[in-house]
């Protein structure tokens, strides 16, 4: 939200935000759960428990969390659209996706989330299950500790890093600062292997910081490809011929 400039009240129920430039991701950035709206009313009742006792205006209410086992909600007799088709809804916490299947295979819950790519097929299989999937949001990525707050990828991207750094943090250390050795870096990961034997084929390799389906994406950048030798030669030019620990 650094974009924001100020809000100011219109009534009691709009809000206007003023921009101090452009911002086209400003609605979406909105819509994340991390800007919930807090009530002042919850907060003056549960103080530094607020927010573990929600409360909101959706088709659901809080009723109960036990750390580590499970979250209890019930249907809001006060909703302001039509009543939940649900009295109540409890989510456990299962950690581990095998077990988490085994607790759907035998009736112990309704519906589960993120099962293992492996599991796939024994999913498909059972004539009682239903596996649904669309494109999803994670992107999985190695970040590199240059030391510095952030890299601005028009300028430090594209060379070394010899600015003095906005943030100097207790990870700063020389050779991830050279461009050279983050290409090495890149260029030592074999992207598709991943792809096919952790993901088991249910992703695809990123090339942007974002997934292909979100306003921004760009398909026209070209990927460093998967090639060792070009790694091991980048990593001599940076200073390093007998590699990194």
């Amino acid at each position: 939200f650094g974009d924001v400039d100020k809000m100011e009240k219109i009534d009691d129920y709009t809000v206007k935000f003023v921009l101090k430039r452009p911002n086209a991701s400003i609605m979406t950035s909105l819509a994340m759960f991390t800007v919930n709206i807090v009530s002042p009313t919850n907060a003056e009742k549960y103080k530094e428990d607020t927010f573990k006792n929600p409360c909101g205006t959706g088709p659901f209410k809080f009723v109960e969390w036990v750390k580590d086992d499970h979250i209890t909600l019930e249907a809001n007799e006060n909703y302001w659209r039509e009543r939940a088709k649900l009295d109540k809804l409890i989510f456990k916490v299962i950690p581990d996706p095998s077990a988490r299947l085994m607790a759907l295979e035998v009736g112990e819950v309704q519906g589960i989330e993120y099962p293992n790519p492996a599991d796939f097929d024994r999913i498909e299989a059972n004539k009682d299950l239903v596996l649904m999937s669309q494109p999803g949001m994670n992107v999985g990525y190695m970040a590199m500790n240059t030391g510095y707050g952030y890299i601005d990828a028009n300028k430090n991207g594209v060379r070394d890093i010899t600015d003095e750094p906005l943030v100097k943090t207790p990870g700063y250390y020389e050779p991830l600062t050279k461009k050279k050795v983050r290409q090495a870096i890149n260029m030592a990961i074999d992207k598709q292997s991943i792809v096919d034997n952790i993901y088991i084929g249910t992703a695809i390799k990123a090339k942007n910081g974002m997934p292909p389906f979100m306003l921004g994406y760009n398909d026209a950048i070209d990927d460093y490809p998967y090639d060792p030798a070009k790694a091991k030669q980048l990593l001599t030019e940076a200073g390093y011929p007998d590699g990194l620990k």
